[in-house]
């Protein structure tokens, strides 16, 4: 009887009811795997968004150096210079003026798209935003501006722009908090424009927290224009002799 009892067990009802449950479960959870390759995919679209700053700051700071490198490369520098009657702050305002507003307007137009757009959650209004990606433009043009008026070659300076855009983004802590990192490296952090920023966007994207947690990330920005100033007579200067740094690296 236990013989038979286990041969009735086989029965092909049996097979099929144990053969299809692994389908019906199958089919159960199919629909929650789409929904979070969905969410998956969509957090990263955002994520992706979030780091269009850091990447901007990269094309900012090669084409400003090449703007004004391209002067001496190629031996117009005395004729851009007398078109600004010998003043050098006329000479680079006309000159880097048109790109600024350029870079603003792309960065105006980012923050709508993000934030108007695709309805981005954020605490504050569209001025602070706009107002931070044009400082942050100008100071990002004056760090690529203090690089060239240090060395003014424009094959070097375009790789050293390149790499400092790098570490910039490595250092920005949207990858990575640079709180965790070595002490140096930290430290080293606040050299970049894009650090500042970014410490500002978090503060007013997350809770527009007011003035008194941003004032030093503001006034960094505004430092970075106080070192270009100041090597303008040096950058004159490699103006008025570009025949002997024009040759280097043709």
């Amino acid at each position: 009887m236990s013989h038979a009892r286990k041969k009735g067990n086989n029965t092909p009802l049996s097979l099929s009811t144990s053969i299809n449950t692994p389908t019906i479960r199958i089919q159960q959870i199919e629909p929650r795997i789409k929904l979070s390759n969905v969410i998956f995919f969509l957090s990263i679209f955002i994520d992706f968004l979030s780091f269009f700053f850091i990447f901007f700051q990269v094309i900012i700071l090669l084409t400003t150096v090449y703007a004004v490198g391209s002067e001496i490369k190629f031996g117009t520098g005395r004729e851009w210079l007398s078109a600004a009657g010998g003043n050098i702050v006329t000479a680079v305002a006309g000159k880097l003026l048109p790109y600024t507003i350029i870079f603003s307007l792309m960065s105006v137009l980012a923050n709508y798209v993000m934030f108007g757009l695709l309805h981005i959650p954020f605490a504050c209004g569209f001025w602070p935003l706009n107002l931070t990606a044009i400082l942050f433009v100008m100071s990002t043009q004056a760090l690529a501006l203090f690089i060239f008026s240090l060395f003014p070659v424009l094959g070097i300076v375009i790789s050293i722009v390149s790499m400092i855009g790098s570490l910039g983004a490595t250092l920005a802590g949207v990858t990575f908090p640079v709180e965790s990192m070595y002490a140096p490296v930290y430290y080293s952090s606040f050299l970049f424009p894009v650090r500042h920023f970014t410490e500002i966007c978090q503060n007013l994207l997350y809770g527009d927290y007011g003035f008194a947690y941003t004032w030093v990330n503001y006034s960094a920005l505004l430092a970075f224009l106080l070192p270009a100033l100041l090597l303008l007579p040096r950058l004159k200067k490699a103006i008025e002799n570009e025949a002997k740094w024009s040759h280097l690296l043709s």
